[in-house]
């Protein structure tokens, strides 16, 4: 794994189970002030950093991201899995049986191409069998082989028989979008789950909008709260366009105040944890956010009452705001 680290206490990572490590591998478990060589074990057989570009000095993983994509590759499986209690059930990786090794090439300001280089000629020659990248340059620059640091270690690998696995980035769903494209790299795009975080809205006509969003707000299903869209709640010297995006400094805090706020995703400038920081400051006691992104994926939004809706549900509530008022 070419990734930002790994957490070698997740169960996810426990060799309960398993065999001696095979004899081929060649790697080490480079240690540090947080990092020993009793982190590692048969399941985790390797781990190790590269210093350039103010990458940390530990493999341990300070982001989450390394964690997740490693125990998503090979995790054990963990009954019981949840998350923050919801969705109870068994969580495990694509080959749990498989052993795990960590190279860590991000740090501070990125992932330079000089520590993704260096960890892959350590990789061929420790003896993995597989690589999985998690990581790519900006659909911006372009495919450029001849320079992409992924593309020139991945071909060297693939010339060892190794199979590179790498993502296909973080931009899209447009053309040109996907990253990682040289013909001997294998790239996966993401998927979707088969559950569905919900966050329910009741309107006071009793219409129920089937939200998603991860909350553990305290808000109550008897009392009746005021539901504000946020071009209602504009300032005098603010634009509808900011307030109904509820841009920060957009709206005003006695109409804020005690009100759920129904705000849109018309810009890109400021993310939907932004917006909700902005009216909770401003006194309201929950919030609609209307994006199609957002909703195809379920945000943790900690204690604050907040729920994702698509346009086609946001219109509807948008809509009852405005007669309601």
């Amino acid at each position: 794994m070419v990734t930002v680290g790994i957490w070698p206490e997740s169960e996810s990572f426990s060799d309960e189970g398993f065999g001696p490590i095979p004899s081929k591998w060649k790697g080490t478990c480079m240690q540090t002030n947080d990092f020993t060589a009793a982190n590692c074990n048969r399941k985790l057989i390797g781990a190790r950093y590269y210093k350039a570009g103010g990458a940390f000095n530990s493999p341990r993983d300070g982001h989450g991201h390394g964690t997740h994509v490693a125990s998503a590759a090979a995790g054990n499986t963990i009954h019981k899995a949840s998350y923050y209690g919801l969705a109870m059930g068994s969580a495990k990786g694509g080959f749990p049986g498989s052993r795990i090794a960590s190279y860590r090439v991000c740090g501070v300001i990125g992932c330079q191409g000089s520590n993704i280089l260096a960890a892959f000629d350590d990789a061929i020659e420790d003896g993995v069998d597989v690589l999985s990248l998690s990581l790519g340059a900006s659909v911006a620059d372009g495919p450029n082989f001849h320079r992409d640091p992924v593309a020139i270690g991945a071909f060297h690998a693939t010339e060892k028989g190794i199979t590179v696995v790498c993502s296909a980035g973080n931009d899209g769903p447009s053309t040109g979008s996907v990253v990682n494209v040289a013909p001997w790299i294998l790239t996966v795009a993401a998927s979707s789950i088969d559950r569905d975080f919900q966050a329910d809205i009741t309107l006071g006509d009793q219409t129920v909008i089937q939200g998603g969003g991860i909350n553990f707000g305290e808000l109550q299903t008897s009392p009746v709260y005021p539901l504000l869209y946020g071009n209602t709640a504009k300032r005098n010297s603010s634009n509808e366009f900011d307030a109904r995006n509820c841009k920060p400094r957009s709206l005003d805090k006695d109409k804020v105040k005690g009100s759920i706020v129904v705000c849109e995703s018309e810009v890109g400038v400021y993310s939907a944890k932004q917006k909700l920081a902005r009216v909770k400051k401003l006194g309201a006691v929950g919030m609609v956010f209307v994006s199609d992104d957002s909703r195809a994926v379920a945000s943790y939004y900690g204690s604050f009452p907040m729920a994702t809706v698509n346009q086609t549900d946001g219109k509807k509530i948008i809509s009852y705001a405005k007669k309601e008022r």
